[in-house]
């Protein structure tokens, strides 16, 4: 198959533990990828891990940037021939502590990512998924968006919003054939909360809260996404799918 008739998967936050494993699973189904990084280095690793027969390749951006996101897609759409699917996986946790911590640069900070991030970028690739006949695109939300806990407020609003940026897109994209859906993650054993492991009960408190006898893997929620993204698909639009088997994702 021509590289140019192969779905173009394009993932933000590409270069980390989830973005990585989800580009593993589209590149073995023959897709084109597009990493999206902030982080030059490890978006190129990342690509070069990858194997299969589409074609791979790795853009620095920062998602913040609404000016810039239509023009980064026009170079994503030259160089494959369409947008077919866009998983915004970026995000951010930089902040942790009750709400009387959290200054100004804490907020905008995580916001522009977790929140502006994700709606700049579906903006930007709807444009192009319009022109490939329609497309799909996934949201990563979190178990925050479900369970208040007083210590990640800006996080958990931002997943939270993820769910209402689902809805009133799908509202609006699937006169284009494009779908908008998000999967919200239980904890899963990434760089980011590996660190928690030497905390004491905190693995336990966690896998209370999950109802599992084990932590997620970042492939667990590549599975949700691949689905998702699939013809399988077809009729679940503007919805968040719960991957924790938690009683609070409800």
């Amino acid at each position: 198959m021509n590289n140019k008739n192969r779905r173009t998967v394009v993932i933000t936050g590409g270069a980390g533990g989830l973005g990585s494993a989800m580009a593993a699973r589209f590149a073995a189904q023959g897709c084109n990828i597009a990493i999206v990084d902030y982080d030059p280095a490890q978006g190129e690793k990342a690509v070069k891990k990858l194997g299969g027969e589409g074609e791979f390749a790795f853009f620095q951006f920062d998602v913040t940037k609404l000016s810039e996101c239509e023009g980064l897609f026009a170079k994503i759409y030259e160089r494959f021939g369409s947008v077919d699917v866009l998983v915004n996986n970026a995000g951010i946790s930089s902040h942790r502590g009750t709400t009387e911590t959290i200054t100004e640069q804490d907020w905008n900070k995580i916001i522009s990512v977790n929140l502006s991030g994700v709606f700049f970028m579906a903006r930007g690739a709807a444009i192009y998924m319009a022109k490939s006949g329609g497309g799909a695109i996934v949201n990563t939300a979190s178990i925050r968006a479900y369970l208040a806990t007083g210590d990640r407020t800006i996080y958990a609003i931002t997943k939270k919003g993820i769910t209402g940026i689902n809805a009133e897109l799908a509202a609006d994209y699937w006169r284009f054939g494009i779908r908008v859906n998000s999967v919200s993650p239980g904890y899963v054993l990434t760089e980011m909360t590996k660190v928690h492991l030497q905390e004491e009960g905190w693995l336990e408190n966690q896998l209370n809260i999950m109802l599992m006898d084990k932590m997620l893997v970042p492939d667990d929620i590549a599975q949700v996404v691949e689905f998702l993204a699939s013809e399988d698909a077809a009729a679940i639009n503007g919805a968040d799918i719960p991957k924790n088997s938690t009683t609070w994702a409800m």
